[in-house]
């Protein structure tokens, strides 16, 4: 095991709570290989109380490589992907069995189940105990150690001094922007909050003419339901306009991976199917929170039936999946196995409204496994743009490549302040709506899980017209028939602009909607962590690509050739701008991956059909991830190498380039006195986490807070000597790496002046 990470004091508690687990499964029978299962009847208690402690989800790189683990008791198990939902047997030493585990051939990753929430535009107000994937076992940390942002003792007033060891150096006040206006409870739970997530649906097969019925003639009469006054937001997104082009019926389904679904309300249940509960295998998928009510009935509320409202289908095939409690809480594996039930049972797609700041390798794989099975993923951005500033992303799983990445415009056509921003969104739709409600009625909603599901009805009517496309199509047309929100295209703001079906039912798709691209001046956006498809026309035909890098690094390109059964890959130029010299290649496979050094701002690239290929077309599939450049620092990935930080008041700014990236500081204290120290994150896909001691001394390690919030450590009471400090991201280190700078600040004091008598 990496050192640090088994130093983690929060890791230390997961590991913890798994033994509990164990122990509480110790009597419980085993699983059999195979799908998921529900437990049986006389084990379901344990087995539920088991996963509300802390479990891991472990991936084989192939089935044929899984083999029995010694001093593990594998909770489910999954064919497809290969992936087990393992604890430690009671007496295990966690932290052995854990790197045991991470050395075992074949094994891809090991990665904790974390918690997840629906991604609710009101903050969070339920505590900390009980919330957190590895249960309300954990213990406070020591109320010396203080969170940015929240009420403080007198002592922590010295930490908004002005610090400087470097002419870069932001002052340590700027770091109280890193912690947010809420209490320290909430600022815990911003890595488990909702994300609006995507929609996974299965393939069926393409009956062209069976999909085509339904899209008979529509008639130019508004539907009859009385609350349609209440829905601008219908005519915002350009869906009564498609009304009267397109009868709003798909025979497509629509999975809606949530809190369950109300199956009485009266506007809903026409359009449900038998769903799946997760939370309690066997019950009915009934919604016991309210949040996949609401998602629903923007989806496909009964149409023109005189009653309520409609939905953007006025009818549909709506399947619920309850994976999250009636708190809105859950888990990575039950978010996972939501999307896998919705796949096998024929959804084509699904919508997920929760969600994490950080990747995870099991999320990955089945988002991967959906693009490969022909389902399309559709997921909110997040609303936590004005909570976090700066510090802002886009959540997972809707910051995956594949997934359609939706945020939020209000009811002016501005885009909605709260809406996270970032480069993988994809489009926008309406902020506020008017939609179902648990128990019968109805009431107005809000957040960008309530724009997601205006995507994914758009997505269902599309393939009722266009049944043979591929996700990545669809995902192209909606983004090419969009309105632009702002001058010059994409923006990380609202993407390629607002959603407007009727452009998108209407308007020819366009297999490279980038072009004009051929020259440098005329370069297409090329978003970072999403991909884009597109065309090459023949020998004649270049295309042109700007990417925007917020820092300088090295850009991952992932060019995949789409080549029809028989054809050979052909030979593709590839010129790349960059500082020192334009660099040229020759890509001659169907796949490449490509690393091309990048300042900060704007990139060029050029690719182009090489050889005999004449006017033949080639389309293709391109996509991007950054690492960022490694810092002055570097080396500094062991004792050794520490950097030297003078013994004052100050602050460094660093970066953690690659994966498990540890940066190592040291201070030579001359006298006596206090130390302080502090640790920032600039992007809330980071969890800052730090260890110091003193040279020959005990490390003592500072991780209780979670993504995007400062670590502190209490008021160490410091001697001449060498003290150390080691930095690191405590998120899962084989998840990915955060682009992102982090910040060290140091504050030092004298003791204070004995008291006489």
């Amino acid at each position: 095991m990496k050192a640090g990470y088994a130093n983690s004091p929060r890791l230390v508690r997961k590991l913890a709570a798994a033994l509990a687990t164990a122990s509480m499964l110790a009597a419980a029978p085993a699983l059999p290989a195979g799908s998921i299962a529900a437990p049986a009847a006389d084990s379901a208690g344990a087995q539920a109380r088991a996963e509300k402690q802390h479990s891991w989800l472990l991936g084989w790189r192939d089935p044929g490589q899984r083999i029995a683990l010694p001093g593990t008791i594998v909770l489910h198990h999954r064919a497809e992907p290969a992936v087990e939902l393992v604890a430690p047997e009671p007496g295990a030493d966690p932290a052995a069995w854990l790197a045991r585990l991470r050395a075992t051939p074949g094994v891809a990753y090991v990665h904790p189940n974390e918690s997840v929430r629906v991604l609710d535009a009101r903050p969070a107000t339920a505590p900390l105990a009980g919330r957190l994937a590895f249960g309300s076992s954990q213990a406070a940390p020591p109320t010396s150690y203080l969170a940015l942002g929240s009420a403080s003792p007198p002592q922590a007033a010295s930490l908004t001094r002005p610090l400087a060891f470097g002419p870069a150096s932001p002052s340590l006040a700027s770091l109280r922007a890193l912690g947010s206006a809420s209490p320290p409870q909430a600022a815990s739970l911003a890595a488990s909050r909702a994300l609006d997530s995507a929609s996974l649906a299965s393939p069926r097969a393409n009956g062209t003419a069976s999909l085509a019925s339904t899209l008979a003639a529509a008639s130019s009469a508004a539907p009859s339901d009385p609350g349609l006054s209440k829905q601008a937001y219908l005519k915002q997104i350009g869906a009564r306009e498609a009304w009267s082009k397109i009868r709003p019926q798909s025979s497509v389904t629509i999975a809606v991976v949530d809190t369950g679904i109300d199956l009485d309300h009266p506007d809903l249940k026409r359009n449900l199917l038998q769903g799946v509960n997760l939370q309690n295998p066997g019950s009915p998928a009934q919604d016991d929170n309210g949040h996949g009510t609401s998602v629903a009935g923007v989806i496909a509320a009964s149409g023109n039936n005189a009653a309520g409202i409609t939905g953007v289908l006025w009818k549909a095939r709506l399947l619920p999946v309850k994976a999250l409690d009636k708190d809105g809480y859950g888990d990575e594996k039950q978010l996972g196995e939501g999307i896998l039930r919705a796949i096998e049972k024929g959804a084509r797609i699904v919508v997920l409204s929760v969600g994490l700041y950080h990747s995870s390798p099991y999320m990955r794989e089945i988002v991967d496994l959906a693009e490969k099975k022909g389902v399309l993923l559709v997921a909110a951005t997040g609303n936590d743009a004005e909570r976090f500033g700066s510090k802002t992303t886009i959540k997972y799983p809707a910051a995956y490549p594949t997934v359609l990445s939706v945020g939020g415009i209000g009811p002016d056509g501005i885009p909605e302040p709260r809406s996270s921003r970032g480069s993988e969104i994809d489009l926008a739709g309406a902020w506020r709506v008017y939609t179902t409600e648990m128990g019968g009625s109805y009431h107005y909603e809000e957040g960008t899980s309530m724009a997601a599901p205006q995507a994914a009805a758009a997505a269902a009517l599309l393939w009722a017209k266009y049944p043979n496309l591929k996700p990545y199509q669809i995902r192209s047309l909606l983004r090419q028939t969009t309105k632009d929100t702002a001058p010059g295209g994409f923006d990380v703001v609202t993407g390629y602009g607002l959603l407007r079906m009727e452009r998108a039912l209407t308007e020819k798709y366009k297999p490279d909607p980038h072009e004009p691209n051929s020259s440098s001046a005329k370069a297409a956006a090329m978003p970072l962590g999403k991909q884009l498809s597109a065309e090459l026309s023949g020998t004649a035909d270049s295309d042109w690509y700007r990417l925007d890098s917020p820092y300088d690094g090295v850009v991952t390109l992932q060019l995949r050739q789409l080549l029809s059964a028989g054809q050979s890959p052909k030979t593709i130029d590839l010129l790349l701008e960059q500082s020192g010299g334009n660099i040229k290649k020759e890509l001659k496979f169907s796949n490449h991956n490509v690393e091309w050094n990048v300042k900060k701002g704007v990139n060029r690239l050029r690719l182009g059909l090489k050889g005999s290929a004449g006017s033949s077309k080639l389309p293709y599939l391109l996509s991007t991830n950054l690492r960022m450049k490694a810092d002055s620092s570097e080396p500094n990935d062991k004792a050794t190498e520490a950097v030297s930080l003078p013994d004052r008041t100050g602050s460094v700014r660093g970066t953690l380039h690659k994966m498990g990236d540890k940066d190592w500081y040291s201070i030579k204290v001359e006298a006596e006195g206090l130390l302080r120290i502090q640790l920032g994150a600039g992007t809330m896909r980071m969890d800052p986490a730090f260890a110091y001691r003193k040279a020959g001394g005990a490390e003592v390690a500072v991780d209780y807070e979670g993504e995007g919030t400062a670590e502190t450590s209490p008021q160490i009471r410091v001697s001449p000597g060498i003290y150390y400090i080691r930095v690191w991201d405590a998120s899962e280190p084989l998840a990915n790496y955060a682009a992102g700078f982090y910040t060290l600040g140091i504050t030092r004091e004298k003791l204070p002046e004995a008291k006489g008598d």
